[in-house]
C-alpha cells in the first residue's frame, strides 16, 4: 500500500492510497469533464451575476455546505443571499482546478480570488472550494460543498 503526505499547517497526515494501474481516460470520461468544467464557469458567473435562477438550477434542493466560517448553510440560505443582494460578488477568479470523476459523482477542488460585498462589507482574498456534484435523473447539481480562506503563514 502506498502513502502520500498531505501538509497542513504544522502538521503531516498520511492517507492510505489505492494501488492504480494504468488509467485511460474513455471518450465518455472526457466529455463528463467537459460537461463539469461547463457547469463549473456556468456557476461561477451565475455566482458573479447573483442569477437566482441558475443557482437554482445548479444547486440541490438537499445540499450541505460548510462555509469558511463553520457554518453549515442550505440551498435557501444561498439563494436567499444572491436574491435580497446580502451577497455581491464582484470578481470571481479561477486560478487552479481539479476534478476527479467517480461514475455518477465528480469531486471539484478550486482555487478562487474572490471579492465583493457581504452583508454591507467589502471583503476580498483567495478561497479554497471543494464541491460535489451527483447525476440524478440526466442533471448535474451540487449536493455538497466547503470553503475556506487561504491566509499566508
Amino acid at each position: 500500500m502506498s502513502y502520500r503526505a498531505v501538509e497542513l499547517k504544522f502538521s503531516v497526515i498520511y492517507q492510505p492510497l489505492p494501488l492504480l494501474k494504468s488509467t485511460v481516460i474513455t471518450s465518455g470520461e472526457s466529455i463528463k469533464m467537459m460537461t463539469i468544467e461547463r457547469l463549473e464557469e456556468k456557476l461561477r458567473q451565475a455566482m458573479l451575476d447573483s442569477d437566482v435562477p441558475i443557482l437554482d438550477e445548479l444547486i440541490a434542493d438537499d445540499l450541505i455546505f460548510t462555509m469558511h466560517t463553520g457554518l453549515v448553510v442550505d440551498k435557501q440560505y444561498d439563494l436567499d443571499a444572491h436574491r435580497s443582494g446580502m451577497h455581491k460578488f464582484t470578481k470571481v477568479e479561477i486560478d487552479d482546478r481539479q476534478i476527479l470523476n467517480y461514475g455518477n459523482f465528480a469531486v471539484v477542488a478550486v482555487k478562487t480570488y474572490l471579492a465583493g460585498i457581504h452583508d454591507q462589507q467589502a471583503f476580498s482574498g483567495t478561497y479554497r472550494f471543494t464541491r460535489v456534484w451527483a447525476k440524478h435523473q440526466d442533471r448535474w447539481q451540487i449536493v455538497a460543498g466547503h470553503v475556506c480562506q487561504l491566509v499566508s503563514l
